[in-house]
Order: C-alpha cells, then sequence, then structure tokens
C-alpha cells in the first residue's frame, strides 16, 4: 500500500481527480471500427483456434473421408471384374451414394459447427466487435478447406478401389465432382443455420431438403420419365448433377470384352442433355446461389430480427450525450487551485 502511495502512478491519478481534463470532447475523437482486413485476420486466427482446439470434432471430420471411402470401395471392390449388368448396378450405386454422402454429411457438418456460433456472433455483433463481411468471410476460409481435404480424401481411396476407369484425367473429374457437390452441401449447411434459430427447426429442415434432392437426383427415379409439373426439381438438385457427370465420366464411350455397354446405359437413364463440365459448373452455380443466399440472411437477422437499428440508435445517443460542455459540478473547481505537478514516468 506505501508503495502504491508514493508512486508515479498513484500521483497521476489524484492528478486527473483533483484536477480533470475540462476540453470538451468533439466528434472526430470517436473511436472508429477497425478496418475490415484488421477484422478478418483476428477473426481467422480465432476460428482457426476453435477448429484446433475441437480436435476430437476435427479427427471425426476427416475419419468421415477415410472411413466411407474405405467402405464403398471394399463393398464394390474391384467391380470392372464382374459381368456388364453387375458392373452397371454397381458403378451406379457407388457413383450415386459418393454424390448423396458428400452433400449431407458436408451439411450436417457445417450446421453442427454454426449453428452453435451463430449466437455467439449475433451478440457480439450488437456490441459493434466486428462487422458481418469479416466474420462470414474467416469463417468461410477456414471451414472450406477442411471440407475440401475431406472430399479429396474420400475420391482417392475409394475410386480405385472400385475399379473405376484407370485414367487420371477421369479420376480427377470424379475428385471434383465429390468436391463440388460437397462445397454445395457446405453452402446448404451455412444457409439453414443462418435463417433457423435453434437445432430443432434445422433438423425439421433438412429432409424437406434433402429427401427431394434424393429423389430426383437420377437414380432412383427416370427423371426423363417422371411426372411433368414435378420434372422441374431435377434441375435444382446438385445430387443429380453430380451423378450425371460421374456417370458419363465411367460410362462414356466405355466398352467390356469390345463391346460397347456404357452409351446405350447412358441413353436409357436420361440424365440431361449437359456435358460433364455443365454438370460441375451447374454443382458451383447452385452452390454459390445458396452460399450468397445464406450470407444475407445472417444480414437480414442483424438488421431486422435482432435489434439491428437499435444498436446504431443507442450508439448516437450515446456519442451525442459526450458532445457539447462537461457537467457543471466538474467546472466550479480552479484548475490553477488544484493542479497537481506529475513526476516523470520512468519507463
Amino acid at each position: 500500500m506505501d508503495s502504491w502511495e508514493g508512486s508515479n502512478e498513484a500521483a497521476r491519478v489524484r492528478a486527473l481527480i483533483d484536477d480533470p481534463d475540462l476540453t470538451p470532447i468533439q466528434e472526430t475523437q470517436f473511436r472508429r471500427k477497425s478496418p475490415a482486413f484488421v477484422q478478418f485476420k483476428y477473426l481467422i486466427k480465432r476460428s482457426a483456434r476453435n477448429a484446433l482446439r475441437n480436435k476430437m470434432v476435427l479427427h471425426i471430420r476427416l475419419a468421415q473421408g477415410i472411413i466411407l471411402g474405405l467402405l464403398l470401395g471394399l463393398i464394390y471392390l474391384n467391380t470392372q471384374n464382374r459381368p456388364v449388368n453387375v458392373q452397371q448396378q454397381n458403378f451406379s450405386g457407388a457413383l450415386f451414394f459418393s454424390a448423396a454422402s458428400q452433400f449431407i454429411l458436408a451439411m450436417i457438418s457445417v450446421v453442427d459447427v454454426f449453428s452453435q456460433e451463430r449466437v455467439v456472433f449475433l451478440r457480439e455483433w450488437r456490441a459493434s466487435y466486428y462487422g458481418l463481411p469479416a466474420y462470414y468471410f474467416s469463417k468461410n476460409f477456414i471451414e472450406i478447406p477442411i471440407q475440401i481435404v475431406v472430399a479429396i480424401i474420400y475420391s482417392c481411396i475409394n475410386y480405385w478401389l472400385l475399379g473405376f476407369r484407370r485414367d487420371a484425367g477421369r479420376f480427377f473429374i470424379y475428385m471434383v465432382s465429390c468436391m463440388a457437390v460437397n462445397m454445395c452441401g457446405f453452402s446448404v449447411g451455412m444457409f439453414l443455420a443462418s435463417i433457423c434459430k435453434n437445432m430443432s427447426a434445422i433438423l425439421g429442415a433438412i429432409p424437406l431438403i434433402v429427401v427431394p434432392t434424393l429423389l430426383f437426383g437420377g437414380l432412383f427415379v427416370n427423371t426423363g420419365n417422371s411426372t411433368v409439373w414435378l420434372r422441374w426439381i431435377q434441375w435444382l438438385s446438385p445430387i443429380k448433377y453430380s451423378f450425371a457427370a460421374t456417370m458419363k465420366n465411367q460410362f462414356d464411350g466405355y466398352n467390356v470384352d469390345g463391346k460397347s455397354v456404357g452409351d446405350a446405359y447412358l441413353k436409357d437413364l436420361e440424365l440431361g442433355p449437359f456435358s460433364i463440365a455443365v454438370d460441375i459448373i451447374m454443382i458451383f452455380v447452385i452452390g454459390f446461389v445458396i452460399w450468397l443466399a445464406a450470407y444475407l440472411a445472417l444480414l437480414y437477422s442483424t438488421r431486422k430480427g435482432h435489434g439491428g437499428f437499435k444498436k446504431s440508435a443507442s450508439v448516437k445517443a450515446h456519442q451525442a450525450g459526450l458532445l457539447g460542455a462537461p457537467d457543471s459540478r466538474f467546472a466550479q473547481k480552479s484548475k490553477e487551485a488544484n493542479k497537481v505537478h506529475l513526476p516523470p514516468v520512468s519507463l
């Protein structure tokens, strides 16, 4: 206690109490938000730390790619050595499962992570800690690479076990298709977590999205001959585009013992008129539109549903209260009579 009383810091505190600074506050002195790139930098560090801190969740997500890749590859092991009708059935089932599993698992994983942080984000946004763009892009900057790695691991394992065509170009198309539908599922998960306030609502909304995309995915129903007034749903299904791209990649010009068996099979399935490139591009387009919709849904939550305008009004009211002349009670003291000589502060 005696050390504090005789310290330079104590003298500075007494000086501020006895002789407050009565210079009026100017509007230019109000602190502004940090630039967006500064917010982005710190939020990336926090998102990365959160992702690495929960190692169990990270390991499980990576294990999904490994285990499902091995499971699918071992179930359909060396399908290329089996009869033609078995090859057609096995390859079709495996490719559809790849598209569906990558879409659904990516959606569920991001829903679980992002829905827990939604309340924290809204609270910190109302406190003006950072802006929505910095948070949204930093979150995606950390999560998207994880999803890509999972898709790459999955496709690298099962492609060669299944016995698909031994061609580097076709393998690359298969891997990109898995990545594309994975990214689309990620976008859907972000959108659901943005518009739903709790996990119960999300779990209720998931079947409404998953079931139509599966039914019109190209395997369960021949979409070229389905109910006319429902047929348009197929063009909104990322699973359909992924399945179509990988099926064309495998069966286009596919021969068994010198006999063409792939082209006729593709024609019977009626998977659409698009090329492989267009199918994959459409997956990315759908994913980007949904990803943008997720951002707009969060923006709506901050501006309308969670007091965005109230926050702006309270900040303005607080600033208005700080402007102007100081309280008259402080002005009653004579500065000259109460001035305290401040000893130099040693650094």
